[in-house]
C-alpha cells in the first residue's frame, strides 16, 4: 500500500500538485495516521520495512527538487531555532557513535527530525494549498472514523480490532488527526452546511469516546475552548448553545456507557494524586513514567546534558525502569513509548536538548500567534499546537516527532513570505509617492 502511495506521490511531485503531495507525505510519515495496523492490514509488499521511511523518501525527493530549483532558503522565521536544535541533534549523534552506539541506531532516531529541514527550502506553496491538503486529511480521517464507528457498534474486526490476536475490549484508537479535524469541523473552518458540520464533528468525536482516549477528548475540548477565548468576536449566545449541546451529548454517552463513565471518573480522580502506580494508562502513571526517567537522567552529569542518546530499544540491554508498557517483542519498553512525549524527549535529548526543543516549539507558537488573526484556520492550528504542548504531550507522543511540525512550519513560511511581499509593496508605494 505504501508503495502505491509513493508512486502516486511521485506523480504529484512531477506535476507540482503540492496539496496531494503533502497529504501523502503526512499519511506515510505518521504510518497511516497512527492507526494500529499490523503488516497484513498495511498491505505491505516486499521485505518488511517501516512505512514511515517511505514517507521520508518521498519528502527527501521533494526537498532535493525544491532545493535544486530554488536554492537553499535561509529567511524562514524558524530557520535559526531549527538550525540550533538540529546542530545539537547531529553533535549528540556523533558523540553516540564515538562512544559505541551503532550508526544505524543514530540514523534511525535522527531521520524523523529531517522534516524540520522544510524551513530551508522555498516551495511555491500558498495557504490555500495547505488548506487543501488538510482538507484531504480531513476527509480521509472522516472515512476512517465512520469505519471505526460501524466496527464498534456492530462488534466487527475491520481496522486494528485485535492486538497480537487479542481483541480490544474498547474501541480502537482513532487517527491522530481526529483531534484537529474535530476542531476544524466544529468551528466549520471549511464552510460546510450545518448538517455536514454536525455529521463530521460527531464522526470525529465518537471514535474518541468509544476508545476512552481521555487525552484526545480533553485536547479537543481545550483546543476549542482556547479558540473561542482568543477570538475577539465571540458570540456568547452561540458559545452557550454549543456548550449546552456538548453537555447533552457527553451526558448521554456518560449515562449510557458505564465503561466511559468509569474511565472519566478514574481520570479525574487520578489528576489530583500521582502517588499510585497500579493502573497503566491513567494520568498518574504517565506522570510517574516521566518522573522515573527524569530521575535516571539526572543521576549522571553527562546524561543530564545530552540524555541517554539514540540507542534503539532492542539494543538497550539494561532495565533501569519499573514502569513501561509492553513493546513489539513482548518485554517492558524502557526507552520508547507512544503515550508520554516528555519521557521520550528527556531520555533522548537530556536537559540541554530539551531546552533547544522547547525554544523551537515556543518560537513556532509565537509565529502562529502572530498570524492567528489572518485566518481562523491558523487560529485552530495555534490552539492545537499550544494544547498539544501543555496537555496532550502527557497522553500522546506526537510532538516528539518531526512530522508533527510539517503543517505548522509550512503555515509560518507561507505567511512570512506574504507579509514580506506586503511590506515590499508598501515600500515601493512610498517610494513612488516621494518621487
Amino acid at each position: 500500500m505504501d508503495y502505491i502511495l509513493l508512486i502516486i506521490g511521485l506523480v504529484m511531485l512531477y506535476r507540482r500538485s503540492y496539496p496531494w503531495l503533502f497529504t501523502i507525505i503526512i499519511t506515510l510519515a505518521s504510518t497511516y495516521l497512527q492507526l494500529p495496523l499490523d503488516s497484513e492490514m498495511q498491505l505491505m509488499v516486499g521485505p518488511t520495512h517501516n512505512v514511515a521511511d517511505t514517507g521520508l523518501l518521498l519528502y527527501l525527493l521533494f526537498w532535493i527538487r525544491e532545493a535544486t530549483c530554488n536554492g537553499i532558503y535561509i529567511r524562514h522565521p524558524m530557520a535559526t531555532v531549527v538550525t540550533v536544535f538540529s546542530l545539537f541533534l547531529i553533535l549528540n549523534g556523533i558523540f553516540d557513535i564515538l562512544n559505541g552506539t551503532a550508526t544505524g541506531d543514530v540514523i534511525r532516531y535522527l531521520k524523523h527530525w529531517f522534516y524540520l529541514t522544510i524551513v530551508y527550502i522555498n516551495p511555491s506553496v500558498s495557504i490555500n494549498d495547505i488548506k487543501k491538503s488538510v482538507k484531504q486529511i480531513f476527509w480521509i480521517t472522516f472515512v476512517i472514523s465512520l469505519v471505526l464507528i460501524v466496527q464498534y457498534l456492530f462488534n466487527l474486526e475491520l481496522i486494528g480490532a485485535t492486538n497480537y490476536g487479542v481483541r480490544y475490549t474498547r474501541g480502537v484508537k482513532p487517527p491522530s488527526f481526529s483531534i484537529i479535524c474535530c476542531c476544524l469541523a466544529v468551528l466549520n473552518i471549511f464552510g460546510f452546511s450545518n448538517k455536514v458540520k454536525i455529521i463530521t464533528g460527531l464522526s470525529f468525536l465518537l471514535p474518541v469516546l468509544f476508545c476512552l482516549k481521555m487525552s484526545y477528548f480533553t485536547t479537543i475540548f481545550l483546543t476549542l475552548l482556547l479558540c473561542y477565548l482568543i477570538k475577539q468576536d465571540v458570540n456568547i449566545l452561540k458559545l452557550l448553545k454549543y456548550a449546552v449541546a456538548g453537555i447533552i451529548v457527553i451526558a448521554t454517552i456518560f449515562y449510557t456507557s458505564p465503561s466511559f463513565q468509569q474511565r472519566l471518573e478514574e481520570t479525574i480522580a487520578q489528576s489530583g494524586s500521582s502517588s499510585t502506580r497500579e493502573e497503566e494508562g491513567n494520568f498518574s502513571y504517565r506522570i510517574d513514567h516521566f518522573s522515573e526517567r527524569l530521575e535516571y537522567v539526572l543521576k549522571d552529569p553527562v546524561r543530564s546534558v545530552r540524555g541517554l542518546g539514540y540507542v534503539q530499544e532492542r539494543n538497550f540491554h539494561e532495565q533501569p525502569f519499573q514502569l513501561g508498557q509492553l513493546n513489539n517483542w513482548g518485554s517492558k519498553a524502557m526507552l520508547d513509548t507512544g503515550d508520554i512525549a516528555w519521557s521520550l524527549l528527556i531520555l533522548r535529548l537530556g536537559l540541554l536538548g530539551l531546552f533547544f526543543y522547547i525554544l523551537m516549539y515556543l518560537k513556532c507558537l509565537n509565529m502562529l500567534w502572530r498570524y492567528k488573526n489572518h485566518d481562523d484556520f491558523i487560529l485552530v492550528f495555534f490552539s492545537y499546537v499550544f494544547i498539544s504542548l501543555v496537555f496532550m504531550s502527557l497522553g500522546n507522543a506526537l510532538i516528539a516527532y518531526g512530522d508533527f511540525f510539517i503543517y505548522p512550519l509550512l503555515i509560518i513560511g507561507v505567511n512570512a513570505k506574504s507579509k514580506k511581499h506586503e511590506n515590499s509593496a508598501l515600500h515601493m508605494e512610498l517610494l513612488h509617492r516621494r518621487c
